[in-house]
């Protein structure tokens, strides 16, 4: 649509615009009325809308409905995401389609300082740069400096819980179900396997342990700090007891027989 020589606009087949001119004569030209459009009060749309330029919200949106939902991308070979916009740090969720996860991160690009990761079979990375694993379900890992304090953990489990009545208290409890294949020999089966390892870097050691039990909880008729309800226990290396420990062989509590270092190297059986 034109008039004279100045600016004119051009509708696509099956498209509707509104346009006016800027009434200059010979020049004047055709312009589009909802360019640079501003309203100052609401808009309300009852179809579809198509909106091919980025789009700023400077206040809350509300999606309403009976399935209220958000699509973001068109199938296309392409990431995906939301970043989330920090005074000192960015992050981001979306979806890395060269590796084809769901992915939670730092920053704004997209597979850099990389935190979670979901793929398509929906087994889990967490930690940092870790990527899902195809034979493990969920994966702990990443590579992380030090830094000062009692400690350095990996994992630290510190919930707080109230016990109902008549029921047991259990902080973290382990009940994979396994299903053995249909063929061929399995060497192990372990519900719960640990096998730390330690670099050395120069430092001192004084003691290393793959699992250690700072103590036994307290408060309770018997409180142990290793309880094996049933079950044969084995120890395919020695058993160490310091201190004038004493190991229980009947376990009856009226008469216990113990043997137990009395110091020296005197073993003595009561």
């Amino acid at each position: 649509i034109s008039q004279g020589s100045g600016a004119n606009i051009t509708i696509g087949n099956g498209k509707v615009a509104a346009v006016f001119t800027d009434g200059a004569g010979s020049g004047a030209a055709v312009l589009d009325a909802f360019a640079d459009l501003e309203l100052s009060s609401t808009l309300t749309v009852a179809g579809a809308s198509t909106l091919t330029g980025a789009v700023t919200a400077a206040a809350g949106i509300t999606m309403t409905g009976t399935t209220p939902t958000l699509t973001i991308g068109d199938a296309g070979t392409e990431d995906t995401k939301i970043i989330f916009d920090g005074n000192a740090q960015d992050y981001y969720v979306g979806l890395d389609d060269t590796a084809d996860d769901f992915v939670i991160g730092k920053g704004s690009t997209l597979g850099t300082t990389q935190a979670v990761a979901i793929d398509e079979n929906l087994r889990i990375g967490i930690g940092s740069g870790v990527s899902p694993a195809s034979t493990v379900a969920l994966k702990l890992a990443g590579t992380y400096a030090a830094v000062s304090g009692d400690a350095n953990v990996g994992i630290h489990v510190n919930h707080a819980i109230t016990g109902t009545p008549n029921e047991d208290i259990v902080g973290i409890r382990v009940a994979p179900s396994m299903t053995e294949a249909g063929s061929g020999t399995h060497t192990n089966i372990f519900g719960l396997q640990v096998g730390p390892s330690l670099t050395g870097a120069g430092a001192s050691v004084t003691n290393s342990a793959s699992l250690y039990v700072s103590a036994a909880m307290a408060g309770a008729t018997n409180n142990y700090a290793l309880w094996v309800d049933a079950g044969i226990s084995r120890f395919d290396d020695d058993v160490v007891m310091n201190n004038d420990a004493k190991l229980r062989v009947d376990g009856n509590p009226s008469g216990d027989t113990y043997i137990f270092n009395a110091g020296g190297n005197t073993l003595d059986v009561v």
